[in-house]
This record gives structure tokens, sequence and C-alpha cells, in this order.
């Protein structure tokens, strides 16, 4: 036969409920022994106010680029919508004669940084004429209204992006192309 090992009074499982002093078993401050407990308590509470504590926000200090995503209706320019994002830009290509020109300008008229594209108003297309001649023709049908987006890059200090039609010179002897505001939006 088996014998039956009794426990230790202190090992002794209880029934849950309080106890003679009103208080619930297991419940209660965590008592350790002199400096360990105040050590343990001091590194907890540190620990909170770290974990607690608003960290400071993290900046990109980066080279970034604002991307603007436009509509030219009627010669005139509205932003449809504004995003910055990480990166560089690409070198700029050369200015078109009849195209579009953009600076990125300061509240005082110091221009950061120039940027130029084909006219998105007008539509340049090539078909076949007369009809099986192998023999293309281009033709430019200008738009009332067209989106499109450029990029330029996050300059501090810049407040706008001006925006430029550009007509080619009237003659070929005067090579001075003019320009035409089509409109000014603002850095976010």
């Amino acid at each position: 036969m088996h014998s039956v090992q009794r426990l230790p009074s202190a090992l002794q499982p209880t029934a849950p409920g309080p106890t003679a002093e009103g208080k619930m078993p297991g419940f209660g401050p965590l008592k350790l022994p002199g400096r360990l407990g105040k050590g343990f308590a001091f590194l907890l509470a540190f620990s909170w106010l770290l974990w607690a504590a608003p960290l400071p926000a993290q900046t990109n200090s980066g080279p970034q680029i604002l991307f603007l995503h436009l509509k030219l209706t009627n010669q005139v320019i509205s932003l449809v919508e504004a995003n910055v994002r990480p990166g560089v830009l690409k070198p700029a290509s050369n200015s078109e004669a009849d195209g579009v020109e953009f600076e990125l300008v300061s509240t005082a008229g110091a221009v950061f940084w120039k940027g130029a594209m084909a006219n998105p108003s007008v539509r340049h297309v090539e078909y076949e004429d007369p009809p099986h001649s192998g023999q293309l023709r281009r033709k430019a049908i200008p738009l009332d209204e067209a989106e499109f987006t450029v990029r330029v890059p996050v300059v501090p200090g810049a407040t706008r992006v001006d925006f430029y039609k550009l007509d080619p010179p009237a003659s070929a002897a005067r090579n001075i192309v003019s320009r035409k505001l089509l409109g000014s939006i603002a850095c976010p």
C-alpha cells in the first residue's frame, strides 16, 4: 500500500476567498526584501516613465521631392493634390519653346529651382495621310482641360511654385520667348 504524505501547512492549497484579515490571498503589493525591493520599484517606475513619455517626431533630414498633381483649365492652373516623398530629383531637361516652365520661388521672389515640360494642354497625334500611303502627319490638338503631375525639390525657404506658359518667338530673328503666368501654387 501507498502511504499518503501530507504537505506542510505553508504549501497546503487554500480555498479562494478572503483571509481572516479580509484580504484576498495572492493580491497586494509585491514585497521584496530591503534594497532589492527599492531598486526594483525604481527600475519599474523609470521604465514606465520612458514608455509613457512622448517620443520626438521622426524627422526625415534627407532630400525630398514635392509631387504636385495639377489641373490646367482654360489656361488657369489649380492644385488637385500635393505629396512630399523622400528622394532626389533627376536633373531637369531643357525647356521647350512652347511648353510650360515652373519655378520654385521664395516670398521675396528669389528663384531656387526651375523646371520645364511640354504644354499639357496640347495633345500631339500622328496619323497616316492619305490612308495606306505610309506617310505620317503630325497634328496638335488643343485641350480645354488637362491634368498632369510635376516634381520639384523641397527647398527650405521656398513658398510657392510659379507656372508660366512659354510662347515661341514671333520671328526667327528675335530669339526671345515670351512667358505668360498661368498661376502660382503654395508649397505645403
